[in-house]
């Protein structure tokens, strides 16, 4: 369960990124006015260093560093990752899907880290299905927790660091048995 009772979609980013400043850019000038026509209590959570000198004040829109990255994807419902050019890290889907949070997302943006459509995450390629796709998450909650839970265990049975240790000592093994 979300703190925020009121429906609130997170993006988190580096803005000294031009991935990322490409994705918000997308996400406030496309997805945003497509999606606060459906609906009209969603509120925009963008997180991350450097984020308000990039956006800037938009009233709509909740903007600025936060001490703990927890307590924004804690308060988020919805996770979107409208990436349309690689590089950098993926860190912030691993970590909204950790936590149980529905991810929307283009295949760039999931890019190499092998979840599923439908599954673990809800992909759309255009402005107007990456709306549409928040917009099916914030209105049907099991949905969303199924995709959150489907996500955090994929999460945690690939990505944990204990698997992540087992697999290189297993690597380790086999190299020494040369």
């Amino acid at each position: 369960m979300r703190k925020n009772s009121q429906p609130t979609v997170l993006f988190v980013g580096n803005f000294k990124w031009l991935q990322n400043k490409e994705a918000a850019t997308i996400l406030l000038n496309e997805i945003w006015p497509r999606l606060i026509k459906k609906n009209k209590r969603v509120k925009m959570l963008i997180a991350g260093r450097h984020s308000r000198e990039f956006v800037g004040d938009r009233q709509e829109v909740e903007v600025g560093e936060v001490d703990d990255i927890r307590e924004a994807y804690q308060r988020a419902h919805v996770f979107i990752a409208p990436f349309r050019s690689g590089g950098g890290s993926r860190l912030k889907i691993f970590e909204a899907m950790a936590g149980g949070l529905p991810v929307v997302s283009t295949a760039k943006g999931v890019e190499g880290i092998g979840v599923v459509n439908e599954k673990h995450f809800l992909r759309g390629e255009t402005s107007q299905k990456l709306a549409d796709l928040i917009s099916r998450l914030l209105n049907d909650k099991k949905l969303a927790n199924k995709i959150g839970q489907e996500a955090k265990d994929f999460i945690s049975e690939n990505y944990d660091w204990r698997v992540s240790a087992r697999q290189l000592v297993e690597t380790y093994e086999e190299l020494t048995k040369n």
